[in-house]
């Protein structure tokens, strides 16, 4: 994901990392925008416009999602990715 944020308006970050997940969650990116007023709502407008989100949602029913995958499965995939990082 690459929403672009310019340095002097980074207070807004929050704002436009709140409408990705949004957005990602199946949101229009206009109804992400929509909820923010004055400077914030120009930010994230300008940020998702940048945004590419085709690569990182699936539309096609075949695409598997995170809830498909076991609870035992992740648990152990993090226990090893974390052991590994802190090793």
């Amino acid at each position: 994901i690459n929403a672009i944020v310019p340095s002097e308006q980074i207070q807004y970050l929050a704002e436009v990392m709140i409408s990705v997940m949004q957005i990602v969650g199946g949101m229009s990116k206009k109804e992400a925008a929509a909820q923010w007023s004055g400077e914030a709502r120009e930010v994230v407008e300008r940020a998702l416009a940048t945004l590419d989100i085709e690569n990182i949602i699936c539309l096609n029913e075949d695409c598997p999602s995170v809830l498909d995958v076991p609870v035992e499965k992740t648990d152990s995939k993090k226990k090893d990715f974390f052991s590994k990082l802190f090793k």
